[in-house]
């Protein structure tokens, strides 16, 4: 059922409901005193007053979370979307020459940034065992880790300051 088929539904229900309410309302005051006093005259409307403001509440509530649900529906299509092509993308650049110069220029870039937040620790760089040969530097202690994918991530000897830059976080 989409969008605005369910709004038209739950408002053909709420209606029903309402007339449903409208007339047990009627026929209970019209049974328990015969007439209506002026008293009950005003117990009445208050309660269908009463009545319609819940079924309103009611109403909103049944389209906000069907709004929402939508919407989640339509960014988790998006999200969806997004990732398969950035993997499609950092698949098509591993399998170009350039691959090498992303990860050389990475590590460049990562190492210029840590010198120039004076960092006094030395790092190691992270890098997938497949990259492994790709990017050399003497003065670096170059780490396998099968869980870095598609760059390289500098990190301190106690893992607590981490600079990345992978293809998926650019």
């Amino acid at each position: 059922m989409g969008h605005w088929e369910l709004i038209k539904a739950l408002e053909e229900e709420t209606l029903r409901q309402r007339a449903e309410l409208l007339r047990e309302a009627e026929e209970f005051s019209l049974s328990a005193s015969g007439c209506a006093s002026l008293d009950a005259t005003r117990k009445r409307d208050e309660e269908i007053r009463l009545l319609n403001v819940e079924l309103d509440s009611r109403r909103t509530a049944k389209l906000n979370i069907e709004i929402l649900q939508q919407r989640a529906l339509v960014l988790e299509t998006k999200h969806e979307l997004i990732e398969e092509v950035l993997g499609l993308a950092i698949e098509r650049i591993k399998g170009s020459k350039d691959y090498g110069r992303a990860l050389k220029v990475f590590y460049e870039e990562l190492k210029a940034e840590w010198k120039k937040d004076d960092i006094d620790k030395d790092p190691s760089a992270l890098v997938n065992p497949v990259d492994l040969g790709i990017v050399s530097d003497p003065h670096m202690r170059f780490v396998a880790d099968p869980f870095v994918s598609n760059g390289v991530i500098l990190v301190s000897e106690d893992g607590r300051i981490r600079y990345e830059a992978t293809l998926s976080s650019r």
